[in-house]
């Protein structure tokens, strides 16, 4: 499942459920939570796929980020829908899904982990 962003940076490009990790929070924590406040859904069965540095711009400001990404599945009878910052959201199938269409180069470093290439 991948949403579509509403916001720049990356308004219109597709990408996994997320934002940034609270103080205090795990990585694990902040991916559900993440899901919890894009999508209205819980998750189960974390799978770490690994991290990539990236930069993120905000107010012209590019800052450095450390993104983390896992992949997981829906908790049994979640039900999600377009929340905060969701413009849409879809299932795809890995072939449906091109590089150039994720929103961040972190997120097509991560899909090429995901799929072995």
């Amino acid at each position: 499942m991948f949403i579509r962003r509403a916001r720049e940076p990356g308004k219109g490009k597709l990408a996994p459920p997320g934002g940034f990790i609270d103080i205090g929070e795990t990585a694990e924590a902040a991916a559900c939570r993440e899901v919890r406040e894009e999508l209205g859904a819980e998750l189960a069965g974390l799978r770490f796929i690994g991290s990539e540095p990236n930069t993120y711009l905000y107010r012209e400001v590019s800052y450095p980020t450390l993104d983390i990404f896992f992949a997981a599945r829906l908790a049994p009878g979640a039900q999600p829908k377009a929340l905060e910052d969701v413009a849409s959201f879809g299932w795809f199938k890995a072939s449906e899904v091109a590089e150039q269409d994720l929103a961040f180069p972190s997120m097509q470093a991560a899909w090429r982990k995901l799929l072995g290439s």
